[in-house]
């Protein structure tokens, strides 16, 4: 994922890989690097709020994905504050930062469900399947990220693909082959 955001030109894309890259990475991924391809992901796959043109802003995107607060942060004073901003889908709260993503919690209905220091790539695997357990459709601005996961990562209902799927699918795919 990182490799295909390189080809990119979005400001956003490009900033959140000098983000990225300015920390020397180790040879093993770590917690760090599975949250910025994820983020990277969701950058490539551009917001589906563009039907009407408004855009919706990367920090816009990625608050409708994941907040980051600091350790201290009260869960309570956290979700009182959201109340009054109401989501509707899922998110994620994680309780760190980008450099050091700690405990996490699914945040659903208004409501936090501790999922503790499981890593990034095991709360977005709740985030998604909290979609389906608790019948809830995908944030329109969420929905090309979403159905990248539930087509190419969980194989579920992988029949049509959306074209901007089909398109970073194929990039990536294309990398692989020249990789090996």
């Amino acid at each position: 994922m990182i490799a295909a955001a390189r080809l990119s030109r979005r400001v956003d894309v490009v900033e959140l890989l000098r983000d990225y890259d300015s920390v020397e990475h180790a040879t093993d991924l770590s917690p760090r690097d599975h949250l910025y391809a994820l983020l990277l992901l969701l950058c490539l796959l551009p917001s589906a709020n563009t039907r009407h043109k408004a855009k919706i802003s990367s920090a816009e995107l990625m608050n409708s994905f994941i907040w980051f607060k600091p350790q201290q942060t009260s869960i309570e004073l956290f979700l009182s504050e959201k109340k009054s901003n109401t989501h509707k889908q899922p998110f994620l709260l994680c309780l760190g930062s980008k450099e050091n993503p700690s405990d996490f919690y699914l945040i659903v209905d208004v409501k936090a469900i501790a999922l503790g220091d499981c890593g990034v790539v095991k709360a977005v695997d709740a985030l998604f399947k909290s979609h389906y357990v608790f019948w809830v459709g995908y944030a329109k601005c969420l929905s090309l990220f979403l159905e990248f996961l539930q087509k190419l990562i969980y194989k579920i209902e992988c029949t049509k693909l959306s074209p901007r799927v089909r398109e970073l699918h194929n990039s990536i795919v294309a990398m692989r082959g020249e990789n090996q």
